[in-house]
């Protein structure tokens, strides 16, 4: 997203004489850690020997929604978050992956930024051509600061005979519960109008947070469609420990919180198991970079965290993949094993197993 300019009669505009009204120390640290840029207006900098470095580094444009957060509880500021996913999703709207709304250069306003990234991109789950009845949805779940448009190696592989493609969009800033939420209930939504049957989960990195949440909902909600596939790839099942050190300096980004190893999350997901007719096949990476030190992982999560005991404990077979983070997404072996363990799924289904 680009710098936006400001003009009297914004409601982003603030004015020079109302710089004294303005709680700076308390706003300061809130713009810093949502990742906001400075930008002057040209007055600003001729007079700029006349004003602290404080007020004229705050000078800046901000967008309304973002401004507004930080003037209310974290409690508001989640409930406005919810409010709003609901207010703008997309359900069942057909778009292409190479959409702008799924561009991966505007990704990461959707960790940083994520009310813009709202009204931007337009959260919800999308189809790439007409629903058809024939077919078995395969629904994609990016991860953290990603889009839709990191499945285009696996969609474009994909058995467009029997199964086709629905990808989920989300802002992966705010808190994990709110977005597993959301899914369900744009499934919901979908499966009612659809009369969906069933449908399969394919979930990358954090994004298998996201849909172990969604699945165990729609076992408590759902009387409509069944899962009986569930995948995950590369998925930091017990958290990161960078999450840490980001919260202490970017409190107001909630997924931070979720992805701290031990969070309340991070229980929650397996406080109950996974409904006995979906089958759960995990999927890791473990590329690690040549000149690294510590624990193995891919370059992004370490192999422990893919691999959490409880995880293990409920995965029908577990793969692991020489492969970066990034680099299972556009493995051949990646695409063919989803391939099988899809028409496995379907040979079961029809065999009533």
């Amino acid at each position: 997203m680009g710098p936006r300019s400001t003009a009297p009669g914004d409601s982003n505009y603030i004015h020079v004489r109302d710089w004294p009204k303005i709680p700076w120390k308390r706003i300061q640290p809130r713009l810093i850690s949502l990742g906001m840029r400075i930008v002057l207006h040209p007055a600003t900098k001729q007079r700029a020997s006349v004003l602290s470095a404080s007020l004229v580094a705050l000078l800046c444009s901000i967008t309304l929604m973002s401004c507004a957060s930080l003037e209310v509880p974290e409690q508001q500021q989640q409930g406005r978050a919810e409010r709003t996913l609901d207010q703008l999703t997309a359900v069942g709207e057909i778009r292409s992956l190479a959409d702008p709304r799924f561009d991966l250069s505007r990704s990461a306003d959707g960790l940083w930024r994520p009310f813009d990234y709202v009204r931007t991109s337009r959260p919800g789950v999308y189809f790439l051509e007409p629903y058809d009845p024939n077919r078995t949805p395969v629904l994609f779940v990016h991860g953290i600061a990603g889009s839709p448009a990191n499945f285009a190696y696996l969609i474009r592989h994909l058995d467009r005979t029997r199964f086709q493609a629905w990808v989920y969009n989300y802002p992966t800033g705010i808190c994990l519960s709110a977005v597993a939420d959301h899914l369900n209930q744009t499934i919901a939504k979908l499966e009612v109008r659809y009369r969906v049957p069933r449908i399969a989960v394919i979930a990358y990195s954090m994004g298998g947070l996201v849909a172990r949440g969604f699945i165990l909902r729609h076992a408590l909600t759902s009387s409509n469609g069944n899962i009986p596939l569930f995948v995950s790839m590369s998925t930091p099942w017990e958290g990161h420990r960078s999450a840490l050190f980001v919260v202490k300096f970017a409190s107001s980004v909630d997924v931070w919180r979720d992805l701290v190893p031990g969070s309340h999350y991070l229980q929650s997901l397996f406080a109950v198991k996974l409904p006995k007719e979906t089958k759960f096949h995990l999927m890791f990476s473990f590329r690690r970079n040549s000149v690294s030190f510590g624990e193995s992982n891919d370059q992004t999560v370490t192999v422990a965290s893919e691999l959490g005991s409880g995880v293990q404990r409920e995965a029908v077979r577990i793969y692991g993949f020489d492969d970066s983070h990034d680099g299972i997404l556009e493995d051949p072996a990646t695409s063919g094993l989803l391939d099988r363990l899809l028409a496995e799924t379907l040979l079961r289904e029809a065999a009533g197993q």
